[in-house]
C-alpha cells in the first residue's frame, strides 16, 4: 500500500538490539494513520522523515493486534516536494 500524508508526531524507539527504530503518524484528507518504520527502513528515510514536506510511504498493512487498528509497516519513504 502507498499513502500519502503530512507527518504529525513522531517518536524514536529502540529494538531489543539496541537499534534506532521510529513511529509516527500520517495526515492526510481522509484520517490519520500510525506507521511504523523498522531499524532498516529507518535508516534509508531518517533525512526524509523528520523533514516538513509531505511523505509517501510505502510498505505492508498490518492489523496492530492491541488496539485492532491498522497500522503501515514501512518499507520505503520519499518526500512529495
Amino acid at each position: 500500500m502507498t499513502v500519502a500524508g503530512l507527518r504529525q508526531s513522531g517518536h524514536r524507539s529502540r529494538t531489543t538490539k539496541g537499534e534506532s527504530m521510529m513511529f509516527l503518524t500520517l495526515e492526510d484528507l481522509s484520517g490519520m494513520l500510525d506507521v511504523v518504520l523498522f531499524p532498516d527502513a529507518y535508516r534509508r528515510s531518517k533525512e526524509v522523515i523528520h523533514s516538513s514536506a509531505p511523505l509517501l510511504v510505502t510498505g505492508v498493512v498490518e492489523i496492530d493486534a492491541s488496539r485492532g487498528e491498522p497500522l503501515l509497516r514501512a518499507e520505503r519513504v520519499v518526500r512529495l516536494s
